[in-house]
């Protein structure tokens, strides 16, 4: 099976679980067998290919596409070995063949069916909403700062040295605005007085840095400062840790899929430096173990500069809907309430009809209005399930419901392909029962 046998599981935002596909239940061989033809094939090709026939059926490579995406993630081609994917194609057959069968015995009335498909429409829309924006994402534009800096710690060896950093920064912040223009002279100056033992050797050149990403970890204290200011110019920023003298000296878009270079430039250029560095110490001093982590050879600058790129690309195509729902999760005052993520098991006896689950705005949304969804499903849904539902449809499906990008993919492909699978696989728990 594909989700658990009990309650509807959200499409779109955790499909971890489908792996239990590969475990059927019960499943007799012969009865559902029917003339089989699994055909295992390996080289590309379009989603209108064949992979497996049956009598009453088939399955196409686009149906497996978008299964293994939804298993492995939207790399899960390339992730998923080839014995992962012939054994979830051959059970999405087996699967396929007992809805049929389970349709043939008469048990699309049974009540656990409808239980079970009872918001299979939601889970579809919000399931091909996930998909467009993920596609959305890997065409975006991505805004970049490079930035260099000057590095004065506040607490060292020494205790707190914050009353002497003040005048120290102030003097540094003047004297490198003076040589601003003059790059090597700046490179000089922070060699010779930054507190930051790795960047000292690659003149406080920070790695290209996407500032339009979610999250941006540098947002709040760097990087939101420099967008004030003039590029080129230092200015101080001060932390608890430390007084930053920092400058945004480029900035410039590129696509998701064109990052790779960005990264080959930078540590191209900061290793150059490194090693112009090391060459002019002592021979006795040129032993420093940073050196080993940074002056790295073509090929290793190459390979790292790839992961750097990759990881970038998979963190925006697959956060691509979370980025969004946390967006309009502020813009709309969402609030998700205690009784919603409880600490401990719930308790059926701490919550009633009017427990409210979140607000959004001025009204709230209680138990009472999820089981109204619900309907006659509310009462084989458990608690704990009830509130994962809400976590991870309903409060995605209040946050989208006035895009009009979540509206349109009503009735696309990957729509359809999820709303059939949901209704498939509720009748083969049927059948499997």
């Amino acid at each position: 099976m594909l989700f658990g046998p009990t309650s509807p599981r959200p499409a779109g935002v955790d499909m971890t679980p489908l792996n239990q596909l590969s475990q059927p239940r019960r499943l007799s061989i012969p009865t559902v067998a029917l003339a089989l033809g699994v055909f295992l094939l390996t080289a590309c090709g379009g989603d209108g290919e064949v992979l497996t026939t049956y009598t009453g059926g088939d399955v196409s490579r686009g149906e497996m596409r978008s299964l293994i995406a939804m298993i492995y993630g939207p790399e899960g081609e390339a992730q998923a070995t080839l014995d992962q994917q012939n054994q979830l194609l051959t059970n999405y057959s087996l699967m396929k063949i007992a809805a049929l069968k389970a349709k043939a015995d008469g048990l699309e009335s049974e009540e656990s069916v409808r239980n079970q498909t009872v918001l299979k429409t939601e889970q579809s829309q919000l399931f091909a909403y996930n998909a467009y924006m993920r596609d959305a994402a890997e065409n975006a534009e991505l805004e970049f700062y490079e930035m260099q800096f000057l590095y004065l710690p506040l607490r060292g060896a020494e205790g707190d040295q914050s009353a002497g950093r003040a005048a120290e920064a102030a003097d540094l912040l003047k004297a490198l605005n003076e040589k601003k223009d003059d790059t090597p002279a700046v490179e000089d100056l922070i060699y010779e007085r930054t507190g930051h033992q790795r960047y000292k050797w690659l003149g406080g050149y920070l790695d290209p840095h996407c500032v339009s990403c979610t999250p941006n970890p540098l947002n709040f204290f760097l990087t939101d400062p420099l967008k004030e200011a003039e590029a080129g110019s230092f200015v101080e920023v001060k932390t608890p840790e430390a007084i930053w003298l920092i400058r945004r000296f480029k900035s410039y878009e590129r696509g998701v899929n064109d990052l790779e270079d960005i990264f080959q430039n930078y540590h191209a250029r900061t290793i150059r430096l490194a090693s112009d560095r090391k060459a002019a110490l002592p021979e006795a001093e040129q032993n420093n173990p940073v050196f080993n982590q940074i002056v790295l050879d073509e090929a290793s600058r190459n390979e790292l500069a790839k992961q750097q790129a990759e990881r970038l690309q998979r963190t925006e195509t697959n956060n691509a809907l979370t980025n969004q729902l946390n967006k309009l999760r502020e813009e709309k005052d969402m609030e998700l309430l205690p009784a919603l993520r409880p600490g401990a098991e719930p308790k059926d006896s701490d919550y009633s009809p009017e427990t409210p689950l979140f607000r959004m705005g001025e009204a709230f949304y209680t138990l009472a209005d999820l089981d109204q969804q619900l309907g006659e499903a509310a009462g084989a849904i458990g608690l704990r399930e009830k509130l994962q539902i809400v976590n991870s449809l309903i409060v995605p499906l209040k946050l989208l419901e006035d895009e009009s990008a979540f509206q349109s993919v009503k009735g696309n492909d990957d729509y359809e392909f999820m709303l059939q699978l949901r209704e498939q696989e509720a009748l083969a728990a049927a059948y499997y029962g």
